[in-house]
């Protein structure tokens, strides 16, 4: 199943009136992203659908636009991806998901990851900072430790707040 591309609105109005409980955030630069998307897709588990929602775009995401022009969306009905925020992409499949979140965290881009089911859900941001978060402590544990052990540091102290 290719990826789609449908308007939100309200999708991250939503997002942020969830009450979530537990959180944590680490720095992902860029040189680390692939293996960052691994440690995340194998924490879906046999997980099918992903849904990027785009809150805020800061340059032209060139390879989010690559991409989805491979998946035949035509992005030249709003000119730009630029003009993405509260759109969601969405895409089933380990290898459409590794995909999309590898793009969108790879470009100057302020975003919503869900899964359906989900034990997670992430917020990244453009200056390379993803927050996980979780309505229960349990829901961040393996991921946590999944990261923790591929030497990705939590940033100790940091509270996002949507």
């Amino acid at each position: 199943m290719p990826i789609t591309l449908i308007k939100t609105l309200g999708e991250l109005k939503r997002f942020r009136s969830i009450r979530w409980s537990h959180q944590a955030t680490f720095q992902v630069q860029k040189k680390s992203i692939r293996r960052f998307v691994e440690i995340v897709v194998l924490n879906l588990g046999n997980q099918c659908i992903s849904r990027i929602t785009f809150d805020e775009v800061i340059f032209e995401p060139k390879k989010l636009d690559s991409l989805f022009a491979q998946n035949g969306i035509p992005i030249n009905l709003m000119k730009t991806t630029k003009y993405l925020n509260d759109w969601t992409a969405e895409a089933c499949g380990a290898s459409d998901i590794n995909a999309l979140l590898e793009a969108a965290l790879s470009e100057a881009i302020d975003f919503v990851f869900q899964t359906t089911p989900s034990n997670f859900s992430l917020y990244a941001d453009h200056d390379e900072y993803v927050t996980l978060f979780s309505k229960s402590s349990s829901g961040l544990k393996s991921i946590e430790q999944s990261l923790v052990g591929a030497k990705y540091d939590p940033v100790h102290g940091y509270h996002r707040t949507l």
